[in-house]
């Protein structure tokens, strides 16, 4: 039921490149100094990076209760 597994993570990976393009804009945009827009993007950077290793860990303990239910 719902989506198949193999369209989920395509489709999660692309909105976080999204949101990553936009703070880059964001950040070129809002900012003059090099210095800045370096420390910026690397805080988005890591913050990509953790969002992906978040991403890809295992997920089976998600519906552990759902038979337990009165």
């Amino acid at each position: 039921m719902g989506m198949p597994v193999s369209l989920v993570t395509p489709i999660q990976l692309g909105f976080l490149f999204l949101g990553f393009a936009g703070s880059i804009i964001v950040t070129f945009m809002m900012d003059k100094s090099k210095l800045t827009r370096v420390r910026w993007i690397s805080a988005h950077l890591i913050i990509l990076f953790a969002a992906i290793w978040i991403m890809s860990l295992p997920m089976e303990m998600r519906g552990i209760f759902i038979g337990l239910a009165p």
